[in-house]
């Protein structure tokens, strides 16, 4: 599952939620991922979706690095919740509530080789994903 983040302390009055948070999300910063990463795609995919357009944006090539940017007040950014728990615990970013408990998640696929046996940590990965 992934949340719209930003920063999680003080922030000035322009970089707070507004009641119309179509239009306050469309007037922010983004901070995305690279081009060519399956991650940018889905994340503008998942804003197009919600009527969100990142117009203003910045790329960086990890999600760490925009989780970073993001708690230093550079702007916003759409992350996985697994990226961002730290900081969020820290209070060093907020984030941004789904209406009716929306979930915004993205497909992930398992591929394997058909001819080649899955090795044991693989198996063991597998497991942990599928196991609840």
């Amino acid at each position: 599952m992934a949340s719209i983040i930003f920063r999680g302390d003080y922030l000035p009055s322009n970089f707070k939620p507004t009641k119309d948070l179509k239009a306050w999300l469309n007037e922010q910063f983004w901070l995305l991922r690279e081009p060519g990463s399956g991650t940018l795609e889905m994340s503008v995919k998942l804003l197009a979706e919600h009527g969100v357009q990142a117009e203003q944006s910045m790329q960086l090539g990890s999600n760490e690095a925009i989780a970073r940017a993001v708690a230093q007040g550079m702007g916003v950014a759409l992350l996985p919740n697994v990226v961002t728990e730290d900081l969020v615990q820290l209070g060093k970013l907020t984030r941004l509530s789904q209406k009716n408990n929306e979930q915004l998640s993205r497909p992930l696929y398992q591929l394997h080789y058909k001819d080649r046996p899955s090795s044991h940590a693989a198996q063991a990965f597998e497991k942990s994903l599928f196991s609840e």
